[in-house]
């Protein structure tokens, strides 16, 4: 049109209305400017001033009234004004397309959340549900139901911590039994010792009263001075043996090397009359020359032992007392009779406090039933074990397990 001289603005105009009727079922709608004078049309809707100053041209998507609209604007080249053409054309397919991605987005995230809080719910359901067992198992333990434990189910850290909890009530139903066995144990050895020393205290105290008041001969008076006499005796036996044992719990014991030969020499010493009064034999089996410990404690050890054997025993009974080295340094004592035995039910309680196998045996010879208590305590104050064997008839081994050292 330029070439032909026809490029006036009349014409340019009526060019553009036919293009606009061929686009008017898109709702396309053109625009074209020389410098800053609008061509077509004369009055336009809409004049975007960014676009119209652009004279390279650009490609915009701008939304208006809620609907996406592009403008594309471009220079005409090789014209000799600046003409500049702008094409407009609402998105609508676009629009539609965008709002039913819209709705499908919001659907599928309304979906993918609800999914999410659901799988959220299980997760802490899964996670929770141990935790709940396990605070049901503490406050059952708070309650005193020690045996309470829970079902550890997997791999993960609440299962490792439902396993510690179990190791952890194990230890403390194990620590509560200890402590009740312990308390009980305690508690009998008191009531033992009220019993012990209320029969003479009693006694005592009755024959005080008869010589005070009653006219007695002086083979009477005599007669009661002597049986007082026996019973504070048996009295301040009783109170030097708990004294002891209290010693070996609190006190720092000496231990050196013990000659077997001086050891024998001792014990047998003490003991002469009692073996001689039934005359039961006692014979020493040893091939060893000394043993470790304090002196003292291991001859009371012996000598508690041999003399209830000796009691044990008939007349013209048998003891033998066994010393033999044995491995991972330690040496093993014996000490064996063949007396009257003693049944099972009383080897569980022989090392108790004041228990007696022979009740009435043991009163007549003024014994406290505190020697075997003592005997425990002397041989764990040398770290070592003591254990009984007894048949009823036959006998009974007392079998002493001791270190050659406590320092190699």
């Amino acid at each position: 049109m330029e070439e032909q001289g026809r490029c006036t603005d009349i014409a340019v105009q009526s060019l553009l209305v036919s293009y606009e009727q061929v686009y008017k079922n898109q709702d396309i709608s053109l625009q074209m400017w020389m410098n800053e004078s609008y061509i077509y049309p004369k009055f336009p809707k809409y004049q975007n001033k960014s676009l119209k100053n652009d004279t390279e041209g650009k490609i915009v998507i701008k939304t208006e009234n809620s609907i996406k609209v592009i403008y594309v604007t471009a220079k005409l080249r090789g014209m000799t004004n600046p003409y500049s053409f702008m094409y407009e054309r609402p998105l609508t397919e676009l629009n539609e397309i965008w709002n039913s991605l819209n709705h499908i987005y919001i659907s599928l995230s309304i979906g993918i959340s609800a999914l999410l809080a659901i799988l959220l719910g299980l997760v802490l359901y899964r996670i929770m549900q141990p935790l709940k067992k396990l605070s049901m198992a503490v406050n059952e333990m708070r309650e005193g139901n020690y045996e309470s434990r829970v079902e550890p189910m997997g791999n993960d850290e609440i299962s490792e911590l439902g396993i510690n909890f179990n190791h952890m009530a194990i230890k403390i139903q194990q620590d509560v039994r200890s402590i009740s066995a312990e308390a009980e144990r305690k508690q009998m050895f008191i009531d033992n010792l009220a019993h012990e020393l209320k029969s003479p205290l009693t006694s005592i105290y009755g024959f005080a009263e008869y010589i005070q008041k009653a006219n007695v001969s002086d083979s009477e008076r005599e007669e009661c001075l002597s049986f007082i006499m026996e019973e504070s005796k048996r009295m301040m036996e009783m109170s030097y043996t708990l004294l002891d044992l209290a010693m070996y719990r609190k006190e720092q014991i000496e231990y050196g090397d013990i000659s077997i030969n001086t050891l024998k020499e001792t014990v047998n010493k003490i003991l002469e009359s009692r073996l001689k009064d039934k005359s039961v034999t006692l014979k020493w089996d040893y091939h060893i020359e000394k043993i470790y410990g304090n002196g003292l404690l291991i001859e009371s050890l012996l000598t508690n032992l041999i003399s209830n054997a000796v009691s044990a025993c008939r007349q013209k009974g048998k003891i033998i007392v066994q010393l033999k080295a044995g491995q991972a340094r330690m040496i093993h004592f014996e000490v064996i009779d063949n007396g009257k035995g003693i049944c099972q039910e009383d080897l569980l309680h022989i090392m108790e406090p004041f228990y007696r196998v022979d009740k009435s045996r043991s009163r007549e010879h003024g014994e406290t039933g505190l020697g075997l208590a003592l005997c425990k305590k002397i041989v764990e104050a040398h770290h070592g074990d003591i254990s009984y064997t007894s048949e009823q008839g036959k006998g009974t081994c007392v079998k002493i397990d001791l270190w050659k050292s406590f320092t190699d």
